[in-house]
C-alpha cells in the first residue's frame, strides 16, 4: 500500500531501535530496518507522522502485505499502546472492498507494527497533484465509493477522523494505464482507526485546558470537520462526511477548501466562514451535485447527510456517464440561476471522454447491450463523434451473438445484497435471494423479473431450484419454505433449526435437502439437517462443527455429506449412520463456500484463498489458488477442469486447472497443524479470466446447466449474468 509523506505530518526519521538479537538490513536511505519475524521486508513504500510503511512478504502465506510500524513516541504509554491495540483489533474485524484490510498485529520488544492488505494504486492526492482537477462523473464515482466504505465502518461504530485524499487509494486495473488512469477502478479507504494515535493522552490536566498547539488537533487541518476540531472525542460519522466534502471539493477544484493562511486560522474558517460556492470554481459541475456539496460542508452536523448511506444514494445517478450526461442535460434546459446562465457547462469534452473509456471497456468484454447505451450518450454530446459512429457499426454487426463473453445482463429489483443465485434446470430462467428478505425469479432472455415474493423476515440467505416449478429458500428467521411459482404460494415450510439456516443443498434424484445453520462464536445449532422432500421431514441431524455451518453439499458416494464452516474444517458424513467419517483442517479461518470434484476425491474450499484439499490423504495434500481478497463463493464446472471464484474486491474469477501449473510448495500451520501445500501459478501468458463490473462484495455464484454461462450476486444489489469463452 503506497504511501507518500502528507503535508501537516512529520517526516522525521524513526529511529526506534531494532529487537534484540535482530540483523540490520539497510533502507534505500541507508538506515535500519526493522527485522519483524515471520515477514521479510522488501522495501520502504513511505513515511508519515505515525511510522514507516514497508512493502514486505508474509512467510507463511506468501503474500506480499504492507507492514506499518509505529512510531515509538506514539506508543509511549501504556494506555495509548491499549487504544491501539482496541483500534486495530476493531478495524481488523472489517471486511469491505473499499477499505484496507488489516490481517494481523504483534508488538516485538517496543516496536508495534501491524500487517495490512498491499495496495497498488495511487492516492487521490497524487492523482489530483498529477492530472489536475478530475471530470465531475469521475469525483463522484470516487466519493460514492469511498461513502460506501465509511458506511459499513459507521455500522460498527467506528469514525476514520482523517478522511482526505492522501487517504483514498485508486486502484487500477490492467485495462488502465500510466498515463491514462482513467479505466475502471477501485477506491480504498487508508488508515481506519489510526488517526486517534495521534491524540494526546487525556490527563485531567489536559482535559480542562483549551486548545493552545496545533498538535492538539485529530485530523488535517484543511479537512478537518468544526466539531472535530473544537473537541475530537464528540465526533461521529458526520465529521467524516464533512472531510469527504472537503475532499470533493479538492478532487473538482485542485485546490482546498480554504487556502493559505496559519493553522489557526483554517481552524477558524472551517467554523466560521461559509465555503467558496463551487459552480463559481467550476462552471460544469451540475446545480444538483453543487447542493450535495454544501450539505456536506454544513457547520452544524444536523444540516449534513446522516449516514455515508445517504450520500452514496444521492450521488449514485452522477456516477454513471450515461445518467450524468442525461441529468445534465436536463439541468442545462432548466438553469438554476444566474450563475448558471452565465457559466454553462463547459467540459462536455471531459464528460466525452469519460464515455469514450467507458465504451472502450464494454467493447473490450464484448458487452455489445452497454457499448450501444454508452455510444448513445456520446452522440448525443457530439452527434458527428467519428469514435461512437464507427463503434456503433462494429456493434449493429456483432450484437445478434448472444454467446459473447461478458456481462450479458444486469438484473436490478433487489433493495439490498443478494445472499444467493441459482438457474433453473434449462438454464432459461434464474433465482435469486436477497438480504431484503425477497424471491425473485427472472427470464434471463427478456432480463426482467417475472416472479417475486417477500419470503423472509430479517433476511433470505439461499435458494436453490427444486424443478421447473419449484423453488427451496431458507433465511435468517430460521425456517427453510418451499415455493410453488405456478400458484403463486408456499407450499411447505420446515422449522427445526434454532440458528441462522446459512446455506442448502438439493438432490433432485433422490429428493433430499440438507440444510446448514448456525451464529458465529456460538455453540447452538452449528448443525446440518437432511430432509426429505417427499415428506417434508427430518431425517438426520449431523452436528459437531464447533462454529456456524457456512456450506454443506451432497459426496459423490452414497449417503455422502461434506461440509464447511468458520471453524476452518472440511467435515465427510454418512447421513444414514449420521456418523462423521473424516474431518480436516483446512483453513487458519472460516471456509465459506466448498465444491466436490467430479470423482470425489477432492473439495474446493473458499475462504483467504481458494484451497483444493485432497480427501483420501485427509488434506495431507493441498493445492492453493491466491486471490488478492478473501473469497466468498465458489462453482465448479461439471467437468471439473474449471471454477469460478467471487470475492470482496468486486471481481469475478474465471480459473482453469488444465492451463497452469503447480509449483513452489509452501509450509504452512492450520489450526496448530503443519500442512504443505502446492502453489497454482498460471501458464505462460495465462491468468484468471477476470469479470468486472460490480461495485461492491461478490456474494454468491452459479454455473449454467450447460456450464457456458455464471450467475453472479453482489452486495451491490444487482445479480449479473455472465458468457465464458470456450472450455
Amino acid at each position: 500500500m503506497p504511501m507518500e509523506d502528507q503535508s501537516g505530518t512529520s517526516s522525521t526519521r524513526d529511529e526506534t531501535p531494532l529487537p534484540p538479537g535482530a540483523t540490520v538490513p539497510q533502507s534505500s536511505a541507508g538506515e535500519p530496518r526493522p527485522v519483524i519475524p515471520g515477514y521479510e521486508i522488501l522495501e520502504e513504500l513511505g513515511r508519515g507522522g505515525m511510522g514507516v510503511v514497508y512493502k514486505a512478504r508474509q512467510l507463511n502465506l506468501g503474500r506480499i502485505v504492507a507492514l506499518k510500524v509505529i512510531r515509538r513516541d506514539r506508543l509511549a504509554h501504556p494506555d495509548t499502546v491499549r487504544r491501539f491495540r482496541r483500534e486495530v483489533q476493531a478495524v481488523a474485524r472489517l471486511s469491505h472492498p473499499h477499505l484496507v484490510v488489516v490481517h494481523h498485529a504483534d508488538q516485538l520488544g517496543e516496536t508495534h507494527y501491524f500487517a495490512m492488505e498491499y495496495v497498488d494504486g495511487v492516492t487521490l492526492q497524487r492523482l489530483v497533484q498529477d492530472e489536475g482537477p478530475l471530470p465531475v462523473v469521475t469525483a463522484c464515482e470516487y466519493i460514492r465509493q469511498a461513502a460506501v466504505g465509511l458506511q459499513h465502518a459507521h455500522e460498527r461504530r467506528l469514525v476514520h477522523r482523517d478522511i482526505k485524499p492522501a487517504n483514498l487509494m485508486i486502484v487500477r486495473i490492467p485495462e488502465s494505464t500510466e498515463s491514462s488512469p482513467k479505466g475502471r477502478f477501485q477506491l480504498k479507504i487508508l488508515d481506519l482507526g489510526m488517526a486517534k494515535l495521534m491524540q494526546p493522552l487525556e490527563t485531567e490536566e489536559s482535559v480542562n485546558s483549551t486548545l493552545t498547539e496545533a498538535g492538539a488537533v485529530i485530523g488535517t487541518l484543511d479537512y478537518i470537520a468544526p466539531e472535530q476540531a473544537r473537541d475530537p472525542r464528540t465526533a461521529d460519522i458526520r465529521a467524516d462526511l464533512y472531510s469527504l466534502g472537503c475532499t470533493f471539493h479538492y478532487l473538482l477544484t485542485g485546490q482546498v477548501l480554504f487556502p493559505g493562511g496559519a493553522w489557526l486560522d483554517k481552524l477558524l474558517k472551517h467554523r466560521t466562514e461559509e465555503p467558496p460556492k463551487i459552480r463559481d470554481l467550476r462552471g460544469d459541475v451540475p446545480s444538483s451535485v453543487s447542493q450535495i456539496i454544501e450539505r456536506l460542508l454544513a457547520k452544524d452536523p444536523d444540516d449534513r447527510f446522516q449516514t455515508p448511506a445517504e450520500l452514496a444514494k444521492a450521488l449514485e445517478p452522477w456516477c454513471d456517464p450515461l445518467s450524468f450526461a442525461e441529468l445534465s442535460a436536463r439541468e442545462a434546459v432548466e438553469p438554476a440561476g444566474k450563475s448558471d446562465q452565465s457559466n454553462p457547462p463547459a467540459a462536455t469534452g471531459r464528460d466525452l471522454e469519460a464515455l469514450r473509456v467507458e465504451l472502450e471497456g464494454h467493447l473490450r468484454r464484448g458487452d455489445f447491450r452497454r457499448a450501444r447505451d454508452t455510444v448513445a450518450a456520446m452522440l448525443r454530446i457530439n452527434p458527428g463523434d467519428l469514435e461512437a459512429l464507427a463503434a456503433r457499426a462494429v456493434i449493429d454487426k456483432y450484437s445478434g451473438e448472444s454467446n459473447y463473453v461478458g456481462e450479458q445482463r444486469r438484473l436490478m429489483g433487489h433493495s439490498d445484497a443478494v445472499t444467493s443465485v441459482d438457474f433453473s434446470l434449462d438454464g432459461k430462467r434464474a433465482a435469486s435471494a436477497g438480504k431484503d428478505g425477497a424471491l425473485r425469479v427472472w427470464d434471463l432472455d427478456e432480463g426482467k423479473s417475472i416472479w417475486s415474493v417477500q419470503a423472509h423476515l430479517g433476511g433470505a440467505t439461499c435458494l436453490r431450484w427444486l424443478n421447473e416449478g419449484t423453488i427451496v429458500s431458507a433465511g435468517l428467521d430460521r425456517i427453510i419454505r418451499v415455493w410453488d411459482l405456478v400458484a403463486g404460494k408456499e407450499l411447505r415450510a420446515l422449522k427445526g433449526h434454532s440458528e441462522r439456516i446459512r446455506a442448502i443443498a438439493i438432490d433432485v434424484g433422490r429428493a433430499l435437502l440438507l440444510s446448514a445453520s448456525g451464529s458465529s462464536g456460538r455453540k447452538k445449532d452449528n448443525s446440518i439437517r437432511l430432509w426429505s422432500l417427499e415428506t417434508f421431514k427430518e431425517l438426520t441431524r449431523l452436528q459437531g462443527h464447533a462454529d456456524q455451518v457456512n456450506a454443506v453439499a451432497f459426496g459423490t458416494h452414497a449417503d455422502e455429506v461434506v461440509s464447511a464452516g468458520n471453524d476452518g474444517t472440511v467435515r465427510v458424513w454418512n447421513s444414514r449412520t449420521g456418523k462423521e467419517s473424516l474431518c480436516i483442517s483446512a483453513a487458519e479461518g472460516p471456509i465459506t463456500a466448498i465444491a466436490i470434484t467430479p470423482d470425489g476425491r477432492q473439495v474446493l474450499c473458499a475462504g483467504e484463498n481458494v484451497r483444493l484439499v485432497d480427501l483420501p490423504t485427509e488434506g495431507d495434500k493441498c493445492w492453493i489458488f491466491h486471490h488478492p481478497s478473501p473469497v466468498t463463493s465458489l462453482a465448479l464446472s461439471a467437468d471439473g477442469l474449471r471454477f469460478i471464484s467471487g470475492c470482496t474486491d468486486s471481481i469475478v474469477r474465471l480459473w482453469s486447472m488444465t492451463s497452469g501449473r503447480f509449483g513452489r510448495q509452501v509450509e504452512q500451520h492450520v489450526l496448530g497443524v503443519k500442512t504443505v501445500v502446492r502453489v497454482w501459478e498460471p501458464g505462460h501468458g495465462e491468468k484468471p479470466h477476470e469479470y468486472q463490473g460490480h461495485v461492491d462484495h461478490v456474494t454468491c455464484l452459479a454455473l449454467s446447466p450447460d456450464g457456458h454461462k455464471v450467475l453472479s450476486g453482489s452486495t451491490d444489489r444487482t445479480v449479473r449474468l455472465w458468457g465464458l469463452p470456450p472450455a
